[in-house]
């Protein structure tokens, strides 16, 4: 089995070694390339944002060269977006042969042991396609989260293979698989998907807190604010309060769309 880690990695030098030394390490008994992805999305740089970018380029072309089996890089005058960026991991996919692909942004820290037990699920339940991860998603302060799932990593030369990022972090195999021609999402029939039990990994997401993210921007205000540019009318679901300097939900937004609110958790229950 030849696994190929896709990775998202923007502005994250100080706490790229610990996300990343689980995974590194995962090379030493499985055949891993390691493709990273680091540049500024499209959006940021119109809304003005600075390009926070440069320690972490200098960190990959030096302590990581010769550990990241490809860096791409975007062109500065031809930024792209979350999805097209992804995209460009497809064919470096296709070029190693790889069989199996995790996807991974560097604000998700798994430990050695989950790392190790996400692998052995995988190789024991090989009947699956796709493969879901459930997240603790820290927020605020850090010291609560919520539970989401999300695809992590998958089978990619299945129904013809995997096609095309079309939209944030989706994408699609070449062929439904019915002769049709047509390509098939990866959360559609007949994929077939499991979420991997969080007792075997639970990884923490720095995702939404007022100052303790991984990557990304340098103020999660921003983060909001490309949201809402990306997703459009579906807006962002969490809001800035600069009363309190803090991230809270954004209540007329889950309203609108009459989606479930999360229930907070402590990490310390």
């Amino acid at each position: 089995m030849k696994i190929g880690i896709q990775c998202l990695a923007y502005n994250c030098a100080e706490s790229f070694p610990e996300f990343i030394e689980p995974w590194l390490k995962l090379k030493e008994t499985y055949n891993v390339k390691l493709w990273v992805a680091s540049g500024q999305f499209k959006i940021y740089k119109e809304m003005g944002c600075e390009d926070k970018n440069g320690p972490t380029l200098e960190l990959f072309k030096t302590k990581y060269k010769d550990k990241i089996d490809y860096l791409w890089t975007p062109n500065p005058d031809n930024l792209l977006s979350d999805h097209e960026t992804r995209h460009q991991s497809i064919a470096y996919m296709k070029e190693q042969d790889i069989d199996v692909m995790i996807q991974l942004d560097a604000d998700e820290f798994y430990t050695w042991e989950e790392v190790q037990n996400f692998i052995k699920f995988i190789e024991e339940n090989p009947q699956f396609d796709t493969y879901n991860t459930v997240f603790r998603n820290l927020v605020g302060d850090g010291t609560q989260y919520e539970e989401w799932n999300r695809f992590s990593a998958g089978w990619i030369k299945r129904f013809g293979g995997i096609y095309k990022y079309y939209w944030d972090a989706h994408w699609c195999f070449t062929d439904k698989g019915d002769g049709s021609g047509k390509d098939l999402e990866y959360r559609h029939h007949p994929v077939k998907n499991a979420i991997i039990p969080k007792e075997l990994m639970w990884p923490l997401h720095y995702t939404w807190t007022s100052d303790q993210n991984k990557t990304g921007p340098s103020h999660v205000k921003e983060k909001i604010e490309y949201q809402k540019r990306y997703y459009g009318g579906q807006g962002c679901g969490w809001k800035w309060d600069e009363k309190t300097q803090s991230v809270g939900l954004n209540d007329e937004s889950w309203e609108k769309h009459g989606w479930n609110k999360p229930k907070f958790k402590s990490l310390n229950d």
